[in-house]
Order: structure tokens, then sequence, then C-alpha cells
């Protein structure tokens, strides 16, 4: 499944925090993960998570006491996270006038379901603009300014942040990219692999392969 060790020692950082807060990354209770496959179009208030190697993208932090930080130190991470949605995502290439990449239905979580994208560079660093005014006038003289709106953030950094059931989400969406990012390919005889319309599965059509995703069991005593 991990491909680095650097993918092997995040994903192990975020289990350990959780021990040390007395908690299990996946106690959510009252809410409960479905991960059970389904083929689903997103609502415009669905979650989309999108990765580069250990990092995801979500909302990004501001320095505490307003946008320019003064009187305050910079927090240089959000105690909660929180995703992008399908809206947002829209909005992003539509504006950019790029096609919406494929979508990777993942799992459920509390009645809010959870997608994967494959976000080409820059998308997700969409912007968003603040005042008025032209762009050609000097800074300070009461220009649109515009701030970045998203950045990717270390899966090892996300490990403290709150609600936990999207800790756990990330946790999860980020093994299942895992897999999709290293099973493109079929390992038997090398063609490109096809998702599956009703399993989570990827096949071959060249030799017919099936590729599931591993489980890993394992008891802590």
């Amino acid at each position: 499944m991990f491909r680095t060790a650097s993918d092997r020692e995040d994903a192990t950082a975020i289990v350990t925090a959780h021990r040390k807060d007395k908690t299990m990354i996946q106690d959510i209770a009252p809410l409960h993960l479905n991960n059970q496959y389904q083929k689903r179009q997103p609502a415009p208030s669905d979650y989309v998570l999108a990765f580069r190697e250990n990092a995801v993208c979500m909302h990004k932090s501001l320095p505490e006491g307003g946008e320019d930080g003064e009187n305050s130190g910079l927090k240089q991470f959000p105690e909660r996270l929180e995703f992008p949605t399908f809206e947002e995502m829209q909005d992003w290439c539509g504006g950019q006038k790029r096609p919406l990449p494929a979508l990777i239905y993942l799992f459920e979580i509390g009645g809010k379901s959870f997608f994967l994208a494959d976000l080409p560079e820059g998308v997700a660093e969409g912007r968003k603009s603040s005042g008025a005014g032209s762009s050609d006038t000097e800074p300070g003289q009461g220009e649109a300014s515009e701030v970045s709106c998203h950045e990717y953030v270390r899966m090892f950094d996300i490990r403290r942040m709150r609600p936990k059931e999207l800790v756990l989400a990330a946790a999860t969406a980020w093994h299942l990219y895992l897999w999709y990012r290293d099973n493109r390919f079929c390992g038997r005889c090398g063609h490109p692999t096809e998702q599956d319309g009703k399993l989570r599965m990827l096949r071959c059509p060249a030799c017919g392969n099936m590729i599931f995703p591993k489980i890993a069991p394992a008891v802590i005593v």
C-alpha cells in the first residue's frame, strides 16, 4: 500500500496521535463510516478530497486576528479541518475554464458523501477576491486583494485537527488514493486498468486481472 517510507510514517503518526488522545481514529460515534462502493453522483455540498503524494487539499488557514496577522502570532494550521465541496470545485474549474476532473465515490460518513478527485496543478489554488478597485492600482490603494482559498497540508499535520470524523475521512481517503495511484497499470501485463462499475475493484481489460484494495488486519493489545 505504501510506496515510500514517508507514506508509512505519516499514516503511523495519524494513528499514534489519536492513541495519545485516548481515542482511536475510528471513534466517531454516533456517526458511522460506510465504505461500501456505490456508483453515485456528487451533491453540491459533498466533500471532494484531492491529494498530492502525502498532502491533502483543505481550506487554508489564516493568521489569528485577521488576514494581515497584526497583533497576533501566525497560526500555522487551523484546528478545524474542512475540505472543499463539489460546488467549490465546480466554481474553480468554471472560473479557470477547465473541465471537471473525474470523481470517484469513496464512502459516506453521517449522510455526507466523499469523493476522490485528481485535480490538475493550480486548480485547487483557486483565488477569492475581497475589496474593490482596479487590479492596476498600487498595493494599499483600494485594489481588489486576492488570497489563496485552499492549500495542501501534510497528512502528518492534520492528525490533531477536529472534527474527528474528517480526520478519519482524510486517512481513509488517503489509503484509497494510494491504492488507485499505485494500480493504474496491471501488475500482470502492464496494460492500463479500468474501474469496475459495481465493486471497489480495478480490472485489466487485456488479461482480466482483478485488483482489490488490500486489507491489513492488526490487533492492539
